[in-house]
């Protein structure tokens, strides 16, 4: 995944399984117990970040706060102390195991070596299929005859027109979302109302209209 696929991820209260494709608050227990993989194991395997955790929006803000607050009831084990930090800066960083990193440079290769196997008919047919299902690469890689998401990654790399083609395609149909809610809102609806009404995360109303410059409901009356 590059970084908007991971930024989108990680959007929502809950957060996707990319091995069952349900959906969880957190996936540490469940990947562990259903899977049998640990929480490296799986971001190594999908591309993700080792510093991010496995949770959605909400119990990761209400694990932040849960920190807050015992910092604040003064929690002496939240306390840090000279000998706390000295430990925390000396503490081992984390290192990729050998296998995994052997792992990473074979499949890149592999990639590489089927971005020239497909042919620029089947790279468009791939650009057509986004633009009829509105759908990311990760997404689509689970359909018969679609490359895996990290072709297409390498294939943006290295292919500035084709990359452009892509994003260009979520660039207009954020603006036709915009024009969409905008029209709603000058009928006097909130993004409560909108969101009910259109089956769509408040949130993501107000991402999208927040990229179009608008970022309060009295701008969207006026705009």
């Amino acid at each position: 995944m590059n970084s908007i696929e991971i930024e989108e991820y990680y959007r929502g209260d809950k957060i996707q399984c990319l091995i069952c494709f349900r959906e969880f608050f957190a996936l540490g227990s469940h990947i562990k117990r259903i899977h049998g993989i640990t929480s490296e194991e799986y971001k190594l395997r999908f591309d993700l970040p080792q510093s991010r955790s496995l949770a959605g929006e909400r119990t990761r803000r209400i694990q932040s706060e849960n920190l807050i607050r015992r910092i604040q009831d003064g929690d002496k084990r939240m306390k840090l102390t000279p000998e706390t930090a000295h430990k925390a800066h000396h503490a081992p960083k984390y290192q990729m195991p050998k296998y995994a990193k052997d792992n990473l440079r074979e499949r890149a290769y592999i990639y590489s070596k089927d971005i020239l196997k497909i042919s620029d008919e089947n790279w468009n047919k791939f650009i057509s299929e986004v633009e009829k299902t509105g759908k990311r690469a990760w997404e689509l890689c689970r359909l018969p005859g679609m490359p895996n998401e990290h072709t297409v990654s390498i294939k943006r790399k290295k292919d500035p027109v084709f990359n452009q083609k892509y994003l260009n395609i979520f660039m207009e149909k954020e603006k036709k979302e915009a024009a969409t809610y905008i029209s709603l809102a000058k009928k006097g609806l909130s993004a409560r109302d909108i969101s009910k009404k259109l089956n769509i995360s408040r949130k993501r109303i107000l991402r999208i209209l927040r990229k179009s410059g608008l970022k309060f409901k009295a701008q969207w009356v006026n705009g």
